[in-house]
């Protein structure tokens, strides 16, 4: 075999060396992006047997009824007609004793979601996903109050 032949085999199977990289450091960093895209679609919830306690996304409202900072995850406990709220993560903290009136409902928001405003010095809003049993309880407490 001539040097010229020996050079240009040589030289194919460096290319499809850097080729076959390529291809598979695509395919990882495009499986690494579907599965961060698939963890953020995912919203766990939790719901008790009764509805009455549940795992919800929480924002606080600012003085123009726009929500203020981000969605952070906490848990709610309906004491009688009031909602007893415990938040997760880092921000300003929610008083743990105190109750907040369920103001209303609205008709806005992600679909797949109910968001439920909830009355007091924060206004907070809470959101669950329209399947979960709570969302019945939370009506329900609604219809009472009027």
């Amino acid at each position: 075999m001539s040097a010229c032949l020996v050079r240009s085999a040589t030289l194919v199977g460096v290319i499809a060396s850097h080729l076959g990289n390529m291809i598979w450091g695509a395919l990882g960093v495009g499986g690494c992006a579907g599965l961060w895209w698939t963890a953020r679609r995912i919203d766990p919830h939790w719901c008790a047997q009764d509805g009455r306690s549940f795992t919800c996304k929480i924002r606080q409202l600012d003085n123009l009824d726009d929500g203020q900072g981000r969605w952070r995850d906490g848990r709610a406990t309906l004491d009688d007609d009031r909602v007893r709220l415990t938040v997760r993560g880092l921000g300003a903290p929610v008083d743990p004793f105190h109750c907040y009136e369920l103001i209303g409902k609205s008709d806005g928001g992600p679909k797949r979601s109910a968001i439920y405003v909830l009355g007091s010095h924060p206004s907070l809003v809470l959101r669950i996903p329209t399947t979960s049993r709570a969302v019945d309880v939370l009506d329900e407490v609604l219809i009472r109050q009027k």
